[in-house]
């Protein structure tokens, strides 16, 4: 009889401690971030040089077109003349300098540069300009320091998500004018032009 009424306070116990049980609704969160940072740290700058069209382009006369190549590790700037264009560096350029944050640990990011269609230009209509082409990056600072990547490429962020590059390019000169039929040249003054830097996941 004291086991049976013993078993009947224990089941009592059990269902008054069932009946203090609580159920509650929490909330989880979750940040997303995609969105990442650039910095122009250095812009792209060809420095200052002597400018001079082709002869006279109709027909193809002109083969080899003068261009002027910034370096992306930043190791210097090279001429190199046309059949009768011409490009000398008076005083050296240096490359441009950019930082991206905001990336995950470790990223394969792609950067892509692109160059506007109007070329570096003084603005004036029917002047000579210069064309913008072939960038090249180098890596200061993230997973792979010291090496080199072209535009379209991927490149991979530091522990800490940063990444930072110095972008090098070309420049030609017109071949649209010529000083022999268009009468043209490269005035004095200062030429601009536009380029985009796309970083991406």
């Amino acid at each position: 009889m004291k086991l049976k009424l013993l078993s009947l306070g224990l089941a009592g116990l059990f269902v008054a401690n069932g009946a203090m049980a609580v159920t509650e609704t929490f909330d989880a969160t979750v940040t997303v971030q995609n969105a990442l940072t650039i910095t122009e740290d250095a812009s792209l700058n060809f420095g200052t040089i002597r400018a001079q069209l082709a002869t006279d382009i109709s027909g193809g006369a002109e083969s080899e077109v003068a261009s002027l190549i910034i370096a992306a590790d930043g190791s210097g700037v090279t001429a190199e003349e046309g059949d009768t264009s011409v490009i000398q560096s008076l005083e050296d350029g240096e490359p441009g300098a950019f930082s991206v944050g905001g990336a995950a640990n470790y990223a394969l990011l792609t950067v892509t540069v692109t160059a506007d269609s109007t070329g570096i230009t003084t603005g004036a209509p029917g002047t000579p300009v210069f064309t913008m082409s072939d960038f090249a990056g180098y890596v200061t600072t993230g997973a792979n320091p010291n090496t080199d990547f072209a535009s379209g490429s991927q490149v991979r962020a530091s522990a800490d998500g940063s990444l930072s590059f110095n972008l090098g390019a070309t420049i030609t000169v017109d071949t649209s004018l010529d000083t022999t039929n268009d009468n043209a040249s490269y005035d004095d003054g200062t030429y601009t032009g536009s380029y985009t830097v796309a970083v991406d996941y």
